[in-house]
């Protein structure tokens, strides 16, 4: 059994991939799990290459990552979390590569025969569209859509937030789909539900992580500079877990990249925007509703 996350952003994916998925016993976690791309499980990063890409599909590779993941299978049970493929952007690719659409295109031919799952976590969608918003503008929306209103209203991102449209897509590329929210997520500490779905007894409490720096007006953002990005990226995952547990480097490494990103306030979506959004997308409001049985 191969369960996938395709967690939507800032529904608690990174706190599972962090504080969760790598202790469950019953399954071999594959990723995608915090720091650089060059620490992940190379199954997942050739998963992440084949569906990421905006190549043409080379049918040499993607034979030999489907062998991987069989290859794997067959020793254990495996999961795997990824957020990007419900938007078109990537730490692979940035804003290049595939589509959100051709991403799981792509995750549909690798898993074709294969006994899998599909676990997707959702929000209510412009909370979801607008803090999906505030993170990318650190690697740079704004240089295609430079307000929230623009970005809600016109990206291809945006779609995938009409909740009816995207099951009914995903619905005809894999076998079985589940759907869990950020709110239940949030306020059942035992995740029952997620427990029922992976079919586990015990799981580890989750974290908080990616936590928002909140104005009255809006949200806080810094765009990190290249220089700071490459610097982060080269520091080995070992060694980023060891400087996490002493205060005084976190403290100092954050103040760090605070002075030297570009500082940002993202005003909140005003109230008449909002009620225009939510009247746009009001079946996706629908199928939150059908979820949680109201």
């Amino acid at each position: 059994m191969f369960v996938v996350h395709i967690g939507f952003h800032k529904t608690a994916t990174t706190s599972l991939q962090e504080d969760v998925y790598p202790y469950i016993g019953e399954y071999e976690f594959v990723g995608r799990c915090g720091g650089s791309l060059k620490n992940q499980d190379e199954l997942y990063l050739r998963i992440a290459e084949f569906c990421f890409s905006s190549d043409d599909i080379d049918p040499v590779r993607e034979s030999e990552v489907k062998n991987l993941v069989l290859k794997r299978l067959d020793k254990s049970k495996l999961l795997l979390s990824e957020e990007w493929l419900t938007a078109d952007y990537s730490g692979l690719f940035g804003f290049k590569g595939a589509t959100w659409q051709t991403k799981l295109d792509r995750l549909s031919r690798l898993l074709t025969g294969v006994e899998h799952k599909i676990l997707v976590s959702l929000r209510d969608p412009v909370d979801g569209m607008f803090s999906q918003y505030c993170e990318f503008m650190t690697v740079g929306v704004d240089d295609y859509y430079p307000s929230f209103e623009g970005y809600a209203l016109r990206s291809n991102d945006a779609k995938a937030y009409r909740y009816y449209d995207f099951h009914m897509f995903i619905s005809e590329r894999f076998s079985e789909v589940g759907y869990i929210t950020f709110e239940h997520i949030k306020s059942d500490r035992n995740l029952t539900n997620l427990k029922r779905f992976l079919g586990v007894q015990e799981m580890p409490r989750l974290g908080h992580h990616n936590q928002k720096r909140k104005s009255e007006t809006g949200v806080r953002v810094e765009k990190k500079k290249e220089l700071i990005i490459k610097l982060l990226q080269l520091t080995p995952k070992p060694l980023k877990d060891a400087l996490k547990k002493v205060q005084i480097i976190v403290f100092l490494r954050n103040s760090i990249v605070y002075m030297f990103s570009d500082k940002k306030n993202i005003p909140y979506p005003s109230e008449q925007f909002r009620r225009k959004l939510e009247s746009q997308i009001k079946t996706s409001y629908d199928f939150l509703e059908d979820l949680s049985g109201t």
